[in-house]
């Protein structure tokens, strides 16, 4: 059986949220940490695209003596970098403007994908599926859930069996 407060706890969420989120909401604590961690994501993308903007100019104007085809190289991938981050935050953001939730119901499909970086956990329920920590990943088990989300960003809010 799982235990709703060891997923409340990796999700970051409580009874208040999970309130809110069944009402198709997003609780006011669950959009002060995102907005906080969206905050945070468009200032990396800010000056990811700012510090690229300003080595391919110093690139061209010859600031940089003989740096110039590997130093290129370098400013697009910044800037590359700062418009990965800008769209992801971007999507973030007009989720916590409309503050409504989706839902997604059914049973939950676990999948591990392993890769240089490590293992990721996923939850598929219904048509939706997350990334969730390992936490997460333990404790859902067979029988049907409930999942609140994001539906841009696809954030997953809280999770509960049914």
């Amino acid at each position: 059986m799982a235990s709703l407060l060891q997923i409340a706890e990796a999700l970051q969420f409580d009874g208040a949220d999970l309130d809110s989120n069944r009402a198709g909401l997003i609780s006011s604590s669950q959009h002060r940490r995102l907005w906080r961690r969206d905050a945070w994501q468009l200032a990396g993308a800010a000056a990811c695209l700012l510090a690229g903007g300003v080595f391919n100019v110093a690139l061209l104007a010859g600031w940089m003596g003989t740096v110039r085809g590997k130093g290129a190289g370098l400013g697009l991938a910044l800037m590359a970098i700062g418009v990965i981050l800008g769209y992801a935050s971007v999507t973030l953001w007009l989720d916590l403007l409309s503050r409504r939730v989706a839902t997604a119901e059914g049973s939950a499909d676990l999948e591990e994908t392993r890769g240089r970086s490590g293992a990721q956990y996923f939850v598929r329920i219904a048509d939706a599926r997350f990334n969730v920590p390992l936490q997460v990943y333990s404790e859902v088990g067979p029988g049907r859930w409930r999942a609140y989300y994001l539906q841009r960003s696809n954030t997953l809010l809280s999770l509960e069996p049914l």
